[in-house]
């Protein structure tokens, strides 16, 4: 019995601690390579039709992708301007991030999300193509998966490709909260471990 309560009170902690974890940021910049797709589990995400592009490069110098970066190089985009997707093996919680059209301004963005094939919540939203803007979703709730679909715009002048192609930098998430219950839970089995320690000891 002590034993399944000292097991049971280091689950309880390990995933109170898990849950009280704060958001953080997929920037891509630790990506190496362009043009490249980004690997299957990268920041603990699955990436489809989502490729790294090295933003600063001198070819993508009349392009809203180098207008993009927000942290240092690295932006990632949709791959052929396709339908693209970001999923984990366990709910978690999207922030938001920033979006650049890379070749029209105007371009529309549409972000939804689903949990285990469930709707959550979808939005559209516009992006320019001189700087990026920061969106942030109007549903509140988990997620185990986002669709990116984006269409529409006018080709800007100047700007050396065409596409319904955006970027995308700064990807916030966090783990999905630990229910209050949980958390009070994992200090009262601790007291009792406690408790019957000292009570066998004498």
């Amino acid at each position: 019995m002590k034993k399944l309560l000292v097991v049971l009170c280091v689950f309880v902690l390990s995933f109170a601690l898990s849950g009280m974890a704060r958001a953080f940021e997929v920037n891509f910049d630790d990506l190496s390579g362009s043009l490249t797709s980004i690997p299957d589990g990268y920041g603990g995400y699955h990436w489809s039709h989502f490729k790294n592009l090295d933003a600063t490069d001198s070819q993508y110098k009349k392009s809203g992708y180098l207008a993009g970066v927000v942290s240092l190089k690295n932006v990632v985009y949709n791959d052929k301007a396709q339908d693209a997707s970001v999923s984990a093996d366990t709910p978690f919680i999207f922030n938001g991030a920033y979006y650049t059209a890379a070749w029209k301004n105007g371009l529309h963005i549409s972000v939804t999300g689903y949990l285990a094939n469930s709707l959550v919540g979808s939005d559209e939203f516009v992006v320019s193509a001189y700087a990026p803007a920061w969106y942030s979703p109007s549903w509140s709730g988990a997620v185990d998966t986002l669709t990116f679909h984006s269409y529409g715009g006018e080709g800007v002048v100047g700007y050396c490709g065409f596409g319904n192609h955006f970027a995308m930098d700064n990807f916030s998430v966090a783990p999905v909260p630990l229910p209050p219950s949980l958390l009070l839970l994992a200090p009262g089995l601790l007291g009792v471990s406690i408790i019957r320690r000292r009570r066998i000891s004498k």
